[in-house]
């Protein structure tokens, strides 16, 4: 939504500002650059399980932003800068700077306060999902430590397998844990273009140091107890409290920007 909301601050953040701290690091002597992509940058692949030497679609700005610095930074790399390039799943989880503009945070918030998810679209796109701490020890796990074979594309999806599922299974099992109605499809719901399955595997055999979290209910009751902690959740859902894009136009950003 950032992305749409303003193209270019979205390209100048996540491209240009991306290669031109690539561009000092590999200059100052650092070694090892880790760049968080995502795997948004399929854009849309239904039920086909893609890997990192598959082909990109970006559909949206984001993506595209993502996909234009995985490209730069792939050039920059050689034998005294080595580049990791993370291409994330969807991440959740419980923040002390809690989101709710992420699809399965935002279900949790809703379960959290006993209400029924309505739920946008139609629910058949594909997402694969991650716990955020997941993301972070991948992360770190990339800057410490050099994969355990070379390779020439050092990109990899991070996406734990027993987490992939459509977007209605999601809410489905979000509302069930929470003991609330399942979830409800407002009239004339949409097909979400973005779509996409991904094979998180290669990261596990380059670092294999590094495992996954399997237990994606326990995940999800965790986030749920997350913001069921928070005393004014209900209250601040309604006011978007939570929900990054709404700060940004109250705080006139996309004129500013």
């Amino acid at each position: 939504p950032t992305g749409q909301l303003c193209p270019q601050s979205t390209a100048d953040l996540n491209f240009h500002s991306t290669v031109e701290l690539a561009q000092r690091a590999k200059e100052a002597g650092v070694s090892a650059f880790v760049f968080t992509s995502s795997c948004s940058v399929y854009g849309a692949s239904d039920a086909s399980i893609l890997n990192e030497y598959d082909p990109t679609a970006p559909l949206t700005p984001y993506a595209q932003s993502k996909a234009d610095a995985e490209g730069a930074l792939l050039k920059l790399q050689g034998p005294e800068f080595r580049v990791a390039i993370l291409r994330g799943a969807t991440a959740f989880g419980a923040s002390q700077v809690p989101r709710t503009d992420l699809l399965l945070n935002e279900l949790c918030a809703e379960a959290a306060c006993g209400r029924t998810l309505t739920m946008g679209s139609d629910g058949q796109s594909w997402r694969p999902f991650m716990p955020v701490r997941d993301f972070a020890r991948a992360l770190v796990t990339a800057a410490l430590n050099t994969p355990q074979r070379d390779t020439t594309k050092p990109l990899w999806n991070i996406a734990p397998p027993s987490m992939q599922m459509t977007v209605r299974q999601a809410a489905e099992l979000a509302c069930d844990i929470a003991g609330v109605k399942p979830p409800e499809f407002s009239n004339g719901a949409t097909k979400d273009q973005r779509s996409y399955r991904v094979d998180g595997n290669r990261f596990t055999t380059d670092f294999p140091q590094f495992s996954y979290s399997s237990n994606f209910e326990r995940e999800i009751l965790d986030t749920i107890r997350s913001f069921a902690s928070i005393p004014s959740l209900c209250p601040d859902l309604v006011k978007e409290r939570f929900v990054r894009i709404a700060a940004l136009r109250d705080s006139n950003w996309a004129v500013a920007s």
